[in-house]
């Protein structure tokens, strides 16, 4: 068997075996770059999922509030819309808890429950301390939840120690006996 008959039967066949290599690692690449593509629609599909539900949740909150300070202003005593403000709310809430993780429908069911609370005693005084507190809690895990990885807003800052003094406040007056203070 001579050179130009074993390459006349050789090299069709090689031709064959790169064109298949070829064609299978296209179909390859094709198929990697088809499944990243479905696999980031997916991701910006729960994330636009996500951020719609947790504006709705913000904007529940916020009717509920503004509701809630129109009657504690002695502005006309809208009992009716309030309650219907806070079980939006509370419907907002559950969208979370379909759609969110478990670290942000804790911190929403948190805030809703300080925020109905409050509203229950709108026209007296609330303290707004803790229901500030959870809104910001709130507002740092939606934060995480949309995917920003940076520093905490200064404001749940300034809150934390606010409450951290208010604690240690409340700690040194209950351990001092009536004997140390006269």
């Amino acid at each position: 068997m001579t050179w130009t008959t074993f390459s006349a039967s050789l090299l069709p066949l090689v031709g064959v075996a790169l064109g298949t290599a070829g064609t299978l690692i296209g179909q390859y690449l094709v198929a990697r770059l088809d499944t990243r593509r479905d696999e980031r629609q997916q991701r910006e599909a729960l994330r636009a999922e996500r951020k719609e539900a947790i504006v709705g949740f913000f904007r529940a909150s916020q009717n509920v509030e503004r509701a809630r300070d129109q009657i504690s202003s002695g502005g006309p005593r809208e009992a009716v819309e309030l309650e219907k403000h806070v079980h939006e709310l509370w419907l907002a809430k559950k969208i979370i808890e379909l759609v969110c993780s478990a670290e942000l429908a804790q911190a929403a069911h948190d805030y809703t429950l300080e925020l109905a609370d409050n509203a229950r005693m709108a026209g007296r005084e609330p303290s707004l301390v803790n229901e500030h507190g959870l809104r910001a809690a709130m507002v740092e895990m939606a934060r995480l939840e949309m995917g920003y990885d940076g520093s905490p807003l200064k404001r749940r800052a300034a809150i934390e120690a606010r409450e951290s003094e208010t604690i240690t406040s409340r700690t040194v007056v209950m351990t001092e006996s009536p004997a140390d203070a006269g």
